[in-house]
């Protein structure tokens, strides 16, 4: 059987997957995941989830040359709408806004109830996600930055606790890359202090100090972490 190498992203998505038995991709696309999942033993089940019958076809055609059509399985759902929560142990949600990941999450109370572990991959709004997982009570338990295609993105693993954790100021920004601080971190950390720095600009033009000084605080931590980081 002929063995294919993901990209970056879609690698690090992989990685976080546990010792499961069963996985769903939402957003599958070609599904690529699920395909590399099974040939390497990481999981015996998958689900390739899409929207749009365009992408379930090409995942079909992909799963018919690797010689998985028993394996995995095709299902046509806006998000986990059509899921089966019984079949699945863990859930992948990649390459998506994390506006529309949180939607996905908020509209299947299952995920929660069933405390299933989430891998989610961001490609925008990770500031969002983060503090929509904070607000409704899941646990970001390990989240690791990656490069592919020459840009930088986060991979993050929470499961739902139903206790709203202490979580330090800068959570929103960097979520748990603090923990797991390497190059393509400190790019992703670099990238939201400009962010932050970009939106004191509009802070005092609006004289708005509060969050100016908020802000400034949250650079600081950040840049804390990034000079430990490379003076160790």
């Amino acid at each position: 059987m002929r063995k294919f190498k993901l990209n970056d992203r879609l690698k690090a998505c992989a990685d976080m997957v546990g010792n499961s038995k069963r996985i769903i991709d939402v957003g599958t696309d070609h599904a690529y995941l699920p395909i590399w999942l099974i040939m390497n033993g990481k999981v015996k089940y998958a689900i390739a989830s899409d929207i749009n019958p365009l992408p379930l076809k090409k995942a079909e055609n992909n799963i018919e040359k690797y010689n998985l059509k028993g394996c995995i399985q095709l299902l046509m759902s806006d998000g986990l709408d059509a899921a089966a929560p019984d079949k699945v142990d863990e859930i992948v949600i990649a390459g998506m806004g994390g506006e529309l990941i949180s939607s996905i999450i908020s509209k299947a109370p299952w995920v929660a109830a069933k405390r299933k572990k989430l891998i989610l991959q961001p490609m925008s709004s990770e500031c969002d996600l983060r503090t929509y997982l904070y607000n409704n009570k899941f646990r970001i338990q390990n989240e690791k930055a990656v490069f592919s295609s020459g840009k930088v993105y986060t991979v993050i693993s929470a499961v739902y606790t139903g206790i709203s954790e202490k979580v330090c100021i800068e959570y929103p920004y960097i979520g748990k890359l603090g923990d797991n601080v390497n190059r393509p971190a400190v790019a992703y950390m670099e990238r939201q202090i400009r962010n932050l720095e970009n939106m004191n600009k509009g802070a005092l033009s609006a004289n708005n100090m509060n969050a100016y000084y908020r802000n400034v605080r949250i650079i600081n931590r950040i840049k804390n972490i990034i000079n430990n980081f490379e003076d160790g």
